[in-house]
């Protein structure tokens, strides 16, 4: 008996060392890298709650004065643009990403399809930084990012920081085949901002990310997707300001999964008919503020 009672101390020991191995485990695959704080911490002051706020949301205001300026009017032109410290300007018209020359880029590939469809390709923007891809008219509609295959987004990021999107229009080719995939999709980023676009279906959701931090859409529509409006898992601190979801599919409109610190103001829930508005499943510190739905039909 003595012998047994000797033994209880280094079961529980070892009980909780096994414990903490898997707690931070788990902390280590669920949680995005912590920003640096002195660089791309900035709020809106618009987002201010007393003693509750959104951390790392970038404002899209970044000093670009040592920034390379590339103005581009076709989609070669463009993927050999990309790259850190630049401000690409698109002129007015389409850009299919499908109909792209073969060749090698520095900070951007096409991923294959997960399934094996032949010519099924994303293009995705790879270990990236300080970079504003926008409109140079500004106006709206005018410059078109388009893709073909139906089973991949039409455009990923993936590890990568301080990326601005701005003016653009962006979605599959129209076609009667339908979509399996959303039209941008966030992979391990942070401080991604997007102004002034149109995301649209028959992609399945307008924006996909995961394991992103700092993540602003601003004056943005969302629209005709086929399962969602926006979905975010992992995710912490992201900014929905004046964010149109319209007709977005058979599922939520918002989806929320493992987030902390999101915030939702001055945004437009209209003409959906789905299940319900918002899927929150193990998030916290959610704000919404002066949102209007109008026209919903939710289940």
């Amino acid at each position: 008996m003595k012998k047994n009672r000797a033994t209880i101390p280094f079961l529980i020991a070892a009980l909780f060392l096994l414990l903490a191995a898997c707690s931070a485990s788990r902390s280590a695959e669920e949680l995005p890298a912590e920003p640096d704080p002195e660089l791309y911490y900035a709020t809106d002051g618009d987002i201010f709650y007393p003693q509750q706020y959104i951390p790392y949301a970038t404002d899209g205001n970044v000093d670009t004065a040592e920034f390379s300026v590339v103005h581009v009017k076709t989609v070669d032109e463009l993927l050999h643009a990309i790259a850190p410290e630049t401000v690409i300007l698109l002129a007015d018209g389409e850009y299919n990403l499908s109909a792209a020359s073969p060749d090698f880029f520095d900070y951007c590939y096409f991923r294959p399809a997960t399934y094996p469809e032949v010519g099924e390709h994303t293009l995705v923007l790879s270990n990236l930084w300080d970079c504003v891809i926008a409109s140079e008219s500004g106006e709206s509609g005018a410059v078109r990012i388009l893709a073909t295959p139906r089973t991949v987004p039409v455009l990923t990021l993936e590890n990568s920081y301080a990326l601005q999107l701005r003016g653009l229009t962006v979605g599959h080719t129209q076609s009667t085949d339908a979509c399996s995939a959303e039209v941008i999709a966030l992979e391990n980023s942070g401080s991604v901002y997007m102004e002034g676009c149109e995301l649209f279906g028959c992609g399945s959701t307008g924006v996909r990310a995961s394991g992103c931090y700092g993540i602003t859409l601003r004056d943005t529509l969302i629209r005709d997707c086929s399962a969602g409006g926006a979905s975010f898992a992992v995710c912490e601190s992201v900014m929905l300001d004046g964010v149109t979801l319209r007709n977005t599919g058979a599922f939520q409109p918002l989806s929320l999964q493992e987030c902390s610190y999101i915030s939702a103001q001055n945004c437009s829930i209209e003409e959906n008919l789905s299940e319900n508005f918002l899927l929150a499943s193990c998030s916290d510190h959610l704000f919404f503020n002066d949102c209007s739905f109008r026209n919903n039909r939710f289940s």
